[in-house]
C-alpha cells in the first residue's frame, strides 16, 4: 500500500471522527490487492473500481462505502460490516461465492442464502 493511499485512510479516520483536517477517502480505482485492511473503519468510503483482490478486510467497517465495481475476488471479508454498502454485479458474485462455500452441500443452508430455489 503506497503512502499517498496510507494517508487517505488516515485523513478519513479523522473525517469519520468528525476531527480536524479529516476527509472523505478516495480510493477509486486504488491498488488495494493483498493490502491489510483488517478492522479498518472505512465507512462511506469511496471505492469504486478499486482492485481489492485478496485484501484483508476482516472485521473492516465498511457501512455506506461504494463498492461499485471493486474486485474483491479472494478478498476476506469475514465479519466486515456491509450494511448500506454499494455493491454491484462484481460484488454479488464474490457474496454468492462466500454464501456458497460457507453454505458447502448443506442444501437448507444453500436454501436460506438463496443459492438454491
Amino acid at each position: 500500500m503506497t503512502d499517498d493511499i496510507k494517508a487517505k485512510i488516515e485523513a478519513h479516520k479523522l473525517w469519520v471522527q468528525g476531527k480536524p483536517g479529516g476527509t472523505r477517502a478516495d480510493l477509486g480505482g486504488a491498488y488495494l490487492g493483498g493490502a491489510d485492511l483488517g478492522g479498518a473503519d472505512l465507512r462511506g468510503a469511496y471505492l469504486g473500481g478499486a482492485d481489492l483482490r485478496g485484501a484483508y478486510l476482516a472485521d473492516a467497517y465498511l457501512g455506506d462505502a461504494d463498492l461499485g465495481d471493486a474486485d474483491l475476488r479472494g478478498a476476506d471479508l469475514r465479519g466486515a460490516y456491509l450494511r448500506g454498502a454499494r455493491l454491484d454485479w462484481r460484488s454479488h458474485a464474490l457474496i454468492s461465492e462466500l454464501l456458497s462455500r460457507e453454505a458447502g452441500d448443506d442444501l437448507d443452508k444453500r436454501s436460506l442464502a438463496g443459492l438454491v430455489a
